[in-house]
């Protein structure tokens, strides 16, 4: 019982880390401002939309005979968060030709700002798999490792006697240093 609450542990400690160091990568990458900007577009378009388009929207609230203020607002906020994903589903649609101005410029701006949002997404994965095959990592929380230092052609042949001179020795649990081009380590794995 002991053993597996420590295991827990561990395992809730690297997954609040890994947790850490996305939030980090997304805000290196601008991710939480583009997340901002999409939802201050759909804020901004959905209360245009309610103020063009206020008949469609009641019209369109089929669940009550008196809609609220609320009401309204989640029913515009969910037709900009259907627009932005799926540009529509027709549910909700413009009716005059200033609605359709609006609707046109919202879908533009936020093919553009979910576009910049997924692709620094991308970014922060990318990266973080680049360093994880790199072996960049927090160094403070290491420990049982096999440290290596400098590199040498026979590389190979150090790491395979190694390795058979210690069966039990993982391998993300050696520890390369050297001053190379990362396209080695990459040729090596």
């Amino acid at each position: 019982m002991k053993n597996l609450l420590v295991i827990l542990k561990e395992k809730l400690s690297n997954f609040i880390n890994e947790i850490k160091i996305f939030i980090n990568l997304f805000k290196k990458e601008n991710v939480f401002k583009f997340l901002n900007i999409i939802i201050v577009l759909n804020i901004i378009s959905g209360l245009l939309f309610l103020i063009v388009e206020h008949n469609k929207v009641i019209n369109s609230i089929s669940y009550t005979q008196n809609p609220t203020l609320i009401d309204k607002l989640i029913s515009v906020f969910y037709w900009g968060i259907v627009t932005i994903a799926t540009v529509g589903y027709g549910d909700i649609s413009p009716e005059n030709p200033i609605g359709r101005i609006i609707v046109s410029i919202f879908i533009y701006f936020s093919i553009a700002s979910v576009t910049l949002f997924t692709a620094n997404i991308t970014s922060a994965f990318t990266t973080k798999k680049m360093m994880e095959r790199r072996g960049i990592m927090n160094v403070g929380k290491m420990k049982d490792h096999f440290i290596i230092c400098g590199w040498k052609k026979s590389i190979h042949q150090i790491l395979f006697e190694l390795i058979s001179l210690n069966p039990k020795l993982q391998l993300n649990k050696i520890i390369i240093i050297a001053n190379i081009e990362p396209d080695t380590i990459e040729l090596f794995q």
